[in-house]
C-alpha cells in the first residue's frame, strides 16, 4: 500500500511538472475551472517595465494575464463569468486578434498595443441606438436577428461540425497517401457523386465512394484542397474549429437588449396605437413596451412575429387596442400574445392555462402566415354559423382568445366574489336571468355553434369568448353578445357587484332576430 501511495504521489508531481493538472489536484471543481481558465488565458509580460523598476518577469510570467490584462489596459470592463474567448471577442474592437497576439507573445515575450490592428481595420465601437430614428433601428434589428440565427444554428451543430472537420482533415491526408484522388475537377466529382450506386460493382463502388468524399472535402475546404500540404490542411481545420468553439452569445445578447430598448421607445413615438403598426418588428416593439400588456418573461425570442404580413399585423393591433379601450382597468394584468411554430396545431389560435401564471394567448404561425387563406376560412365559418356574425377577421380571433385570458384572470383573482365559480359560469348565469324561458344551451347556441363546444376546459368559456368577439368586433352586435360585454365591464369595474342584488334586465337593440344582423 505504501508503494502504491508513493507511485501515485510521484505521478501527480510528474503530471504537475508537465502541466497535466486535473481536478484532483485542487480543493474543488470550481477552483480547478478557475485555474484552468487562467492557464488558458496565458500570462502577459509586465507592460511597463520602466515603471516597475525593470523587475517585470520575462517569458510570459508577468502579473497581467492575456486576455483579461489587455481588457484592463484598454479600459474594457470584464463581466462576471467571462471566459478568455469572451475577453478576446471584446478586444477585437481594439484591433487585437487571438492568433496574432499569441504569435507575438511567443516571439518577443511582449504584446504590442497595436497587435492585429496594422493589417485589419478595427471594429467600430458600440452604436448609439438611442440617437437613431425608428426606421434605422429596425434595420439594425433585422441585421442582428440574421446574425443571431446564424450563430444559433452554428452553436446547435457545433460539436457535430467540429467532429466532421477533424474527420475530413484526416481523411484528406489518407486519400492523398493512398492515391484515391486522381485530379478530377469538381464538376466531374459532382457528376460522379450524383449517380445511383446500387448497380455498381465492387471496384466501381469503391471509386464512387472515393469521389464522393473528394467532393465533400472540396465543399468543406475549397476546390484546391488536394493541392495543399498536410500542414496547410491541418491549419485550415484548426481555424475552423477555433471559429466554432469561440461562438458566444454574450455580446449578441447585450446588443439585442440595447436595440430592443431603443426600438421600444422609438416605436411608441412612430406608432401611438398598436393598430398603427405596419410591420411585424413594429408590432413586437409596441407589444414589448406597451404599459397595458406586461411583457414579463416574453421579451426576446418568444415574441417571434417576423412572418406576419402587414394586413395581419393591423388586424392583431386592432384587437389589442380594442381590449385596452374596452377594459382599461385590466392594465398590467394581461400578457402579450405569442406565436406558435407547431405545424400540427390546426386551430387558428388557443389560450394556454396554467396554475402558476396567467393564461397566455398563442396564435398559430401556420394559420396566420397566409392572411388571405385565413380570411376566407373565417368567412366560411361565419357563413355556416360556426362563429358569430361580424367576426370574420383577425381582430375577432385575437379578441376571442383574450376573452379566455380575461376569464382566467378574473376567475383566479375574484374567487370569493364569484363564490368559487369560473367567471364564464357567472356571466352565463347572469344572461340566463335575462332570458328565463331559455336554457343555457339554447342561449349559447344563439351566439354560435362553437359556443356550445363541449371540449372546452370550462363550461361556458367558449360562449364568453365568442360573445366578446362579436361585442367588440361586429358592427351590429346582437342582444346576447351585448349583454355579455356589458356584464364583463360591470364586473371588472366593480367585482363586488356580483354580490349585490340583481339590477333590472338588460334591454338592448338590435333585436335577436339573426336575419336582421349582417354576416360581415
Amino acid at each position: 500500500m505504501a508503494d502504491k501511495d508513493a507511485i501515485r504521489r510521484y505521478k501527480q508531481r510528474r503530471d504537475a511538472r508537465l502541466g497535466f493538472r486535473t481536478s484532483q489536484h485542487y480543493d474543488s471543481v470550481d477552483e480547478y475551472r478557475r485555474r484552468r481558465a487562467e492557464r488558458l488565458g496565458i500570462r502577459l509580460d509586465a507592460d511597463d517595465d520602466e515603471n516597475k523598476g525593470g523587475k517585470g518577469k520575462r517569458g510570459g510570467h508577468g502579473n497581467t494575464k492575456i486576455p483579461f490584462g489587455l481588457c484592463q489596459r484598454e479600459g474594457i470592463e470584464v463581466k462576471p463569468g467571462w471566459t478568455p474567448q469572451d475577453a478576446w471577442n471584446a478586444l477585437e474592437g481594439k484591433g487585437y486578434s487571438a492568433g496574432e497576439t499569441y504569435k507575438e507573445l511567443k516571439q518577443t515575450g511582449k504584446v504590442s498595443k497595436k497587435t492585429g490592428g496594422a493589417d485589419k481595420a478595427a471594429k467600430p465601437g458600440k452604436k448609439d441606438y438611442a440617437a437613431m430614428d425608428y426606421d434605422t433601428i429596425a434595420k439594425e434589428y433585422e441585421d442582428h436577428n440574421r446574425r443571431y440565427k446564424e450563430s444559433e444554428e452554428k452553436y446547435r451543430t457545433k460539436d457535430k461540425s467540429i467532429k466532421a472537420i477533424n474527420s475530413m482533415a484526416n481523411r484528406i491526408k489518407t486519400m492523398k497517401e493512398r492515391g484515391d484522388y486522381h485530379g478530377e475537377s469538381y464538376e466531374e466529382l459532382e457528376k460522379a457523386a450524383n449517380q445511383d450506386p446500387s448497380d455498381l460493382d465492387g471496384d466501381s463502388f469503391a471509386q464512387y465512394y472515393a469521389q464522393t468524399f473528394a467532393k465533400k472535402a472540396m465543399d468543406m475546404f475549397g476546390r484546391d484542397v488536394f493541392s495543399k500540404s498536410d500542414d496547410e490542411v491541418a491549419k485550415m481545420a484548426a481555424e475552423r474549429v477555433e471559429e466554432l468553439e469561440s461562438i458566444s452569445f454574450g455580446e449578441l445578447n447585450e446588443e439585442r437588449a440595447a436595440i430592443q430598448k431603443a426600438m421600444t421607445e422609438k416605436a411608441k413615438e412612430k406608432y401611438p396605437n398598436i393598430s398603427d403598426c405596419d410591420t411585424p418588428i413594429a408590432l413586437e416593439a409596441r407589444m414589448r413596451g406597451d404599459d397595458f400588456y406586461v411583457a414579463g418573461m416574453f421579451t426576446s425570442e418568444s415574441m417571434r412575429y417576423d412572418t406576419l404580413d402587414s394586413k395581419t399585423v393591423s388586424g392583431i393591433g386592432k384587437a389589442m387596442d380594442g381590449i385596452k379601450s374596452m377594459f382599461p382597468e385590466l392594465k398590467g394584468k394581461l400578457q402579450p400574445f405569442l406565436v406558435n411554430d407547431d405545424p400540427s396545431d390546426n386551430a387558428y389560435a388557443h389560450c394556454e392555462y396554467s396554475r402558476w401564471h396567467d393564461a397566455q394567448v398563442v396564435l398559430s404561425r401556420r394559420r396566420f402566415e397566409d392572411g388571405s387563406k385565413l380570411q376566407e376560412s373565417l368567412k366560411n365559418d361565419v357563413k355556416n354559423r360556426f362563429h358569430p356574425r361580424g367576426t370574420a377577421s383577425f381582430e375577432a380571433v385575437v379578441t376571442h382568445e383574450y376573452g379566455h385570458a380575461i376569464d382566467d384572470y378574473l376567475s383566479k383573482t375574484y374567487e370569493a366574489e364569484l363564490k368559487g365559480k369560473r367567471f364564464c359560469e357567472y356571466v352565463l348565469g347572469r344572461v340566463q336571468e335575462n332570458h328565463p324561458t331559455e336554457d343555457k344551451t339554447g342561449i349559447m347556441r344563439k351566439v354560435s355553434a362553437y359556443s356550445v363546444n363541449n371540449d372546452s376546459p370550462f363550461y361556458g368559456s367558449e360562449f364568453l369568448a365568442e360573445a366578446l368577439a362579436e361585442y367588440c368586433c361586429a358592427k351590429h352586435p346582437r342582444n346576447i353578445a351585448t349583454e355579455v360585454g356589458e356584464i364583463m365591464k360591470e364586473f371588472i369595474q366593480n367585482p363586488k357587484s356580483a354580490l349585490e342584488p340583481r339590477k333590472p334586465k338588460w334591454t338592448f337593440a338590435p333585436p335577436d332576430d339573426e336575419d336582421d344582423a349582417p354576416l360581415f
